[in-house]
């Protein structure tokens, strides 16, 4: 299952991970950061839906497919000024075991993952992703159809 993490990097330029538990594999992609001094700020705003294929007759996502939704502009993110927006992605109907990954519109889409669902279940994660060209973002899916929910949350400035 992927989770955002906003980690401060420590000594040596490292972080940690700890398991309470057993065994576990742990994959870390690395999808930005945020320098120090920077004058950019955090604005959450009311979650508001900007995409949904599923009451709005819009297909579901299909394999090895790319889908723009445009963020700029609505449920109350600014048109200009926005360097980043905070997503929760949500994935419904799942008719394999895929990944989605969002990345900048206009960008080469990352060999990363931002949330993994599962047939017969339905999963979130919260996302945080660079504004590309056309005040859009990108989402992919990997395997089967899925349905994508994708509310934002907040926006970054700088």
């Amino acid at each position: 299952m992927p989770n955002l993490v906003i980690a401060k990097v420590g000594t040596n330029n490292k972080i940690s991970i700890f398991n309470a538990f057993g065994n576990t594999q742990v994959i870390v992609d690395i999808l930005g950061y945020m320098a120090a001094g920077t004058t950019g700020r955090h604005y959450p705003v009311p979650a508001a839906r900007v995409f949904d294929t599923t009451p709005d007759n819009v297909a579901p996502l299909a394999v090895n497919s790319n889908t723009t939704i445009t963020v700029l502009g609505k449920g109350g993110v600014p048109a200009t000024g926005v360097s980043a927006v905070a997503l929760n992605l949500s994935a419904r109907n799942p008719t394999g075991n895929t990944f989605l990954t969002v990345w900048p519109n206009g960008e080469a889409r990352p060999n990363a993952s931002n949330l993994n669902p599962r047939t017969g279940s339905d999963v979130s994660n919260l996302v945080i992703v660079k504004v590309g060209t056309a005040g859009a973002v990108q989402v992919y899916n990997s395997v089967g159809t899925v349905d994508l929910l994708v509310d934002v949350v907040g926006y970054f400035t700088g």
